[in-house]
């Protein structure tokens, strides 16, 4: 049924991936990562095919499935990559399907009600809708499990410590820890309802240190799969450039009217005017998926009856454990709810609360495959059973290929194939390519008809090539791509070859006329143009016999404090560059009267990103205000009489490095590097970091070589 649903019904369809758009690129890189042995559970993730000449920095967003993907990777080796996506997408039905089967029964649902709910739960609109775009959210076969287990700790049996309940139950939290932090976060939050439950209930109190336990053990197990990129973060400091936004906890949050509207050309029931008003209407952000299907939005309301004829009972009756549950889930996860109120706190990394509707689907269809099975038996529940099936698939189950033709997506794959092939039968092993236009990764925005992840499409295919596409934004490391990108096409090229690249990719539909004026430009300079089919055309470059690296600013990590003094002992310092530091970018400045503030702690390192030892410094302390945007901000110095000009020790990584990479002064005076800076101290000095001025980096760059000429003629004067 899936494979006729996908397509995937003949050996060739198996080796073209069911989508190639959007976020699934990005899924079938992090798989060719892991192919390519980069990938590993509790290890930092870096990617030395991306980011050239760098390495790429997958550490800043968070990577989930390291476990996973780092098994699938191998796999992959002997299968081939879209063999293998395709394979863990069909692996997501089943293991969804079987898990809920089993937790059914162990409820003593009927077996064909139990299989009835399996497949209305293996087949859900959800993992349709989320595909291989959203393969780490597709993978939540594990939900019916924390349900079992969430039950258990908040039964009055409880689950106690050092029995064989606890040895089955920990399993639970160790297999979710491993999967998309949006369902442990949720699992969490029940673990913790659990224990205070049982810290309540009359009785032993005991009963509640299984659930606080459970609750740790997915913490640790989660600490322990991120560690590589918790401590990345804390070697290099928080990339700030990385935080969403406090706008998109409302974005991304669950509607619940989506719960029983499905978005056009999807489900058995045609709403028709009102379903295509609401999706014509609403705001932009993330929906569809949480469609709970016939069955399952006719059981949410069915519930909701029971609950509102319980309450105008007398007595009133208490409403079903599940209707707690999925109040709480939608409670938390709406508009304006409760994990808005968390984001207050500055914690905003789980926003698209709608996915939570996964959990709402497992509950509700436990809730109907468990209460069906008590109130009919025999021929009755059999032929019941089959009707909620029949409903299910043909209601939740997409009518024809979903959302992408497979002969056009095989078409694609194929020019992207041999374009990279064509690229490494020209290029030796390793050269370096510059992807046109520079985009942000991840989530960045989409240029015209190129959208955000369409630069990875060649290395789904690479062996040989590096690509300058693909680290995690917000660092200043890859500021460089920007000054490159908008320089006029000749001096592009230069400085690209002087960096060591051997090409340059152009995404033609990212361009008005695909390219066409800039590519003329380029040939005009004599620089062969390698077409292709597709969308992607290279043009060679001439790399340097002796290539030089890209300068960028130091990133002050972790260790650096408010309130702290600079202080260069050693090695020079360039006038022209930013110091970098977790509280932004900001410029050496004289402390007011000359007086050397007192530092405090121990003395935090400067990290040069441009290889080599790190230069010496004792802190920083920021003003309040910040750079303007677009200008990262100049490094200014200001001696005081006591210092000697001129003086340097040699051997040593200066502290800072360009912004400009090949910006040269336009008066004749010697441009400054890394390798050897001008007016530099050996202690004497001391320094306050304070945030840049206003002004465009030419006009900063003329005040700094007069202040430079200045201090030049004061040092000569005496």
């Amino acid at each position: 049924m899936w494979c006729v649903a996908y397509g995937r019904t003949s050996g060739e369809a198996w080796t073209t991936p069911v989508e190639y758009r959007g976020d699934a690129w990005f899924l079938l890189a992090y798989l060719k990562a892991a192919q390519d042995g980069h990938v590993f559970p509790g290890a930092s993730l870096t990617v030395p095919e991306l980011n050239a000449p760098f390495d790429a920095n997958w550490n800043d967003h968070p990577r989930p499935l390291r476990a996973v993907f780092f098994l699938a990777g191998l796999l992959s080796r002997r299968l081939g990559l879209f063999f293998t996506a395709n394979l863990l997408l069909l692996l997501s039905h089943v293991l969804a399907a079987l898990s809920f089967y089993a937790v059914a029964r162990y409820f003593r649902a009927r077996w064909e009600w139990a299989g009835a709910g399996a497949l209305a739960f293996g087949l859900s609109h959800f993992l349709f809708w989320r595909s291989l775009e959203h393969l780490d959210l597709a993978l939540c076969w594990h939900v019916p499990l924390c349900v079992l287990v969430v039950t258990w700790a908040l039964g009055r049996r409880g689950i106690r410590l050092r029995s064989r309940r606890f040895a089955a139950a920990a399993t639970i939290p160790t297999v979710t820890a491993l999967h998309n932090p949006y369902y442990a976060c949720l699992f969490a939050q029940f673990l913790l309802f659990a224990a205070i439950a049982q810290a309540i209930r009359p009785g032993d109190r005991r009963r509640a240190l299984a659930p606080l336990g459970l609750l740790m053990l997915l913490t640790f197990v989660f600490a322990l799969d991120q560690a590589g990129a918790l401590a990345y973060q804390w070697r290099h400091g928080a990339n700030s450039g990385a935080l969403r936004p406090y706008s998109d906890l409302a974005r991304y949050a669950l509607k619940p009217i989506e719960l029983v509207i499905p978005h056009p050309g999807f489900g058995l029931a045609d709403w028709g005017t009102l379903a295509r008003a609401y999706w014509e209407r609403r705001d932009l952000g993330e929906g569809g998926s949480p469609y709970l299907g016939l069955v399952g939005a006719g059981t949410l309301l069915w519930l909701g009856l029971i609950v509102l004829l319980g309450v105008l009972r007398r007595p009133a009756k208490a409403p079903p454990a599940t209707f707690a549950a999925v109040a709480w889930i939608v409670l938390y996860s709406m508009v304006g709810g409760v994990n808005q109120f968390v984001g207050l706190t500055g914690f905003v990394w789980l926003r698209a609360t709608n996915r939570y509707s996964v959990w709402i689907l497992a509950l509700v269809l436990l809730f109907l495959v468990t209460r069906r099975s008590r109130s009919v038996a025999g021929a009755g529940s059999l032929a019941g059973a089959l009707f909620v099936a029949a409903v299910a698939v043909a209601d939740q189950v997409p009518r024809g290929p979903r959302r992408e033709d497979p002969q056009q997506t095989r078409l694609t794959v194929e020019a992207d194939r041999q374009f990279v092939r064509s690229l490494e039968s020209l290029l030796p092993p390793g050269s370096m390519l510059f992807m046109l236009p520079v985009t942000d990764f991840p989530e960045g925005r989409p240029v015209r008809r190129a959208t955000e992840y369409e630069h990875l499409r060649p290395y789904l295919f690479s062996e040989r090539l590096r690509f300058s596409f693909g680290s995690d934004k917000g660092r200043p490391r890859e500021a460089w791509q920007r000054v490159v990108e908008r320089l006029p096409a000749a001096d592009m090229a230069q400085a690209l070859e002087r960096y060591g690249f051997a090409g340059i990719v152009v995404n033609r539909p990212a361009y008005q006329g695909a390219a066409v004026d800039l590519l003329a430009e380029l040939r005009a300079e004599g620089r062969p143009v390698v077409e292709a089919a597709g969308d992607f055309v290279c043009v060679r470059l001439q790399p340097a016999a002796v290539a030089t690296r890209p300068q960028v600013p130091v990133l002050f990590g972790r260790g650096y404090q408010r309130g702290r003094t600079l202080e260069h002992r050693r090695g020079g310092v360039d006038l022209d560059q930013p110091v970098v530091t977790p509280h932004g970018v900001r410029r050496l400045v004289r402390p007011r009267g000359g007086r050397r503030p007192t530092g405090h702690g121990p003395a935090p390192q400067a990290r040069a990103l441009v290889g080599g030892r790190a230069g010496d410094a004792r802190g920083v302390r920021p003003e309040p205000r910040s750079s303007p945007r677009g200008d990262p901000g100049l490094l200014h110095q200001r001696p005081s009489p006591r210092a000697r000009p001129g003086s340097s020790s040699p051997g040593r990584v200066p502290v800072v490095a360009a912004p400009f990479p090949d910006r040269a002064p336009t008066d004749g005076r010697r441009a400054m590097s890394p390798q050897g800076g001008m007016n530099s101290s050996r202690g004497k000095r001391s320094w306050f970091i304070s945030s840049s001025g206003a002004g465009s980096a030419s006009s900063n760059w003329r005040i700094l070589t007069s202040r430079l000429s200045t201090l030049r003629a004061r040092s000569g004067a005496r």
